[in-house]
C-alpha cells in the first residue's frame, strides 16, 4: 500500500470516528442488508493488519511561527443555559457466573464454563462501573479531573462538553457553539478554567465552570488539533497532528505561536517534563522535546520498530510513561533517552500514572484497563466482562479511583 493510500484510509477512519450517530460508516459487504458497516474497532485492526507504517506529516514547516491572535471582540463567547441531567443509572459490569477475587470459576458447562477469562493469571473482573451517558452516540473522548473535584470530558459526536460527580451523576452537558466540532483534549487551565481543543474546526476554547465557552481560531481545520496541556510559561500548549507541529496561545488567548517537532512527524500528547521542556509522543516513532522557546531539543527514537507511541504521561520521579498504539507495550523513558518496554498486549490508548506509582493503560480491543508494577513489571488485566464498548482516556479522579470514557455505547467508566 503506498503512503498515498494509507493516509487516505487512516484519515477515513479518523473521520468515521467523529461521524455522528446515523452517518456512514466503514461497510463490510459481508452484513446483511442493513448492517452493512464495519465496527470502527475492526477497521482500524485491517489497517494496522496491513503492516504499513504511518508516514503522514508536512516536511519543511519554518522552526517558529508567531501569528497575533484575534483582538477581544474576535472572541467568540458563548453562555447557554446548562443542559442539566438525571442520575444516570449505573450498569454494574460484574459478569454473572464469571469469576470476581476470592470467587471460584463456573462449572464445566455453563455459559461462561468453556473459557473462563477471569481464570488467567493476574486477571480481575467485576471491578467496572459503567455510568451511561444522556445521548448514546455522545463519542466521549477525553476525561480529566477538574478544578472544582468534578470529572470533565468532551463528547466528540454530541458536541458538548460534559461534566460528571464522582458519584456518577451527569451534572452539566454543555452544547460548543461552533457545530460539528469534535472535542477531543480537555485539561484545567492556570486561569482556573477548563480549555478543551475543536478538531474539526482548528479552535481552542474555553469553558468557565458555569458553562460560558470562549473559542478562538489558532489552526486550520485540516490540523487535527489534539490534546492539550498548561505548560510552567503559562501558556497552552496543544498539538497539530497532521501538520507535524505543536502550538501555545497565551491565557489571554491573543497570541497563537507554532514548532515544527520535525519533518514527517505526528506529535501528540504534550506534557510538560521535570527539565521544563514541552515533552510529547511523535507518532512516527518517537518521544520529542521542545524547549519553551520552540526549539526541538529531543528527538529520541522507540526501540522498537513502528509501535506508533500514544499518550504521555510524567511519575513523581521524572520518568516519562507512554502507551504504544500499535506496539501494544507500556514504556518509559528518561530525559536522557533511554527507554525501557513492557508487552501488555492489545492496542493501547491512554496512560495514566496512580497514587502508588501503578502505571495504567487502556485496551481498545480487549475490553480492558491494564496496569503495570512499577518495581516487578508484573502486569494485571482489569476485565469489563458486562455490557459495553471499550475503554479509551483514562484519568484517576478526585476519589483516588480510575475513570474512562467509553464508546459504543457512550458511558462514563469507573474501576474500583
Amino acid at each position: 500500500m503506498s503512503d498515498e493510500q494509507f493516509e487516505s484510509r487512516l484519515q477515513s477512519v479518523i473521520d468515521d470516528f467523529h461521524a455522528p450517530a446515523g452517518a456512514d460508516r466503514w461497510r463490510d459487504p459481508e452484513r446483511p442488508r442493513g448492517r452493512r458497516y464495519m465496527p470502527l474497532r475492526t477497521a482500524l485492526v485491517l489497517l494496522l493488519a496491513s503492516g504499513t507504517t504511518v508516514g503522514l506529516g508536512v516536511a519543511g514547516l519554518s522552526a517558529v511561527r508567531n501569528i497575533p491572535g484575534p483582538s477581544p471582540t474576535a472572541l467568540l463567547t458563548h453562555t447557554p443555559a446548562p443542559h442539566s441531567s438525571t442520575p444516570s443509572a449505573r450498569v454494574s459490569a460484574a459478569p454473572t457466573g464469571g469469576r470476581t477475587p476470592g470467587g471460584t470459576a463456573p462449572a464445566a458447562g455453563s455459559p461462561t464454563g468453556a473459557a473462563d477469562p477471569c481464570a488467567a493469571p493476574h486477571t480481575i473482573c467485576g471491578r467496572f462501573t459503567l455510568f451511561p451517558l444522556p445521548f448514546q452516540n455522545a463519542e466521549p473522548h477525553s476525561i480529566v479531573t477538574g478544578w472544582d473535584g468534578n470529572l470533565w470530558f468532551t463528547e466528540g459526536s454530541a458536541n458538548r462538553i460534559g461534566r460528571m460527580n464522582t458519584a456518577g451523576v451527569v451534572l452539566n452537558e454543555w452544547n460548543i457553539p461552533t457545530a460539528n466540532a469534535s472535542a477531543v483534549g480537555i485539561t484545567p487551565g492556570t486561569d482556573g478554567n477548563m480549555w478543551f481543543t475543536e478538531q474539526n474546526s482548528g479552535k481552542i476554547a474555553r469553558i468557565t465552570t458555569s458553562g460560558a465557552i470562549t473559542e478562538v481560531v489558532v489552526s486550520t481545520p485540516g490540523a487535527k488539533i489534539g490534546r492539550l496541556t498548561p505548560a510552567p510559561d503559562g501558556r497552552m500548549w496543544f498539538s497539530e497532528l497532521w501538520l507535524g507541529r505543536i502550538g501555545a496561545i497565551t491565557k489571554d488567548m491573543a497570541t497563537v505561536s507554532h514548532y515544527s517537532t520535525g519533518s514527517g512527524s505526528l506529535p501528540d500528547s504534550p506534557i510538560p517534563g521535570p527539565d521544563g521542556n514541552i515533552w510529547f509522543a511523535d507518532g512516527r516513532n518517537y518521544i520529542g522535546a521542545l524547549s519553551l522557546t520552540g526549539t526541538l531539543v529531543h528527538r529520541y527514537p522507540v526501540p522498537t520498530a513502528d509501535t506508533h507511541p500514544i499518550q504521555l504521561a510524567r511519575a513523581a520521579d521524572g520518568t516519562l510513561w507512554f502507551s504504544e498504539y500499535q506496539g501494544t507495550s507500556l514504556a518509559s523513558v528518561t530525559t536522557a533517552g533511554v527507554f525501557h518496554e513492557y508487552k501488555v498486549g492489545d492496542l493501547l490508548w491512554g496512560c495514566a500514572i496512580a497514587s502508588d506509582g501503578g502505571i495504567w493503560t487502556s485496551g481498545l480491543i480487549g475490553s480492558t484497563v491494564y496496569r503495570l508494577d512499577p518495581v516487578t513489571h508484573e502486569v494485571s488485566t482489569f476485565k469489563n466482562l458486562g455490557p459495553g464498548g471499550s475503554p479509551k482516556d483514562i484519568v484517576f479522579g478526585p476519589d483516588n479511583k480510575l475513570w474512562f470514557t467509553q464508546s459504543g455505547p457512550s458511558a462514563i467508566g469507573r474501576v474500583s
